[in-house]
């Protein structure tokens, strides 16, 4: 009874270390690309939604006073 009880798992501290460095490399690089690809995308996509609307608002306020206009 001088021995500690057996584990299922033996890990060593060097080989937990390692695995935890691998997954925190791959996790690394996933949060870089989806803040990354976030951030470019939603710019994008408030400037193309900006122009779109400048452009409606810019044909349809002159059909609007000819149609108000004319009655």
């Amino acid at each position: 009874m001088d021995s500690l009880p057996s584990s299922k798992f033996n890990f060593s501290f060097e080989s937990t270390r390692q695995t935890m460095d691998a997954i925190d490399s791959v996790f690394e690089r996933l949060r870089g690309f989806s803040k990354d690809s976030v951030a470019v995308s939603t710019a994008i996509g408030i400037t193309v939604m900006g122009f779109i609307g400048f452009f409606v608002k810019l044909i349809f306020i002159p059909i609007n006073n000819i149609i108000v206009g004319s009655g």
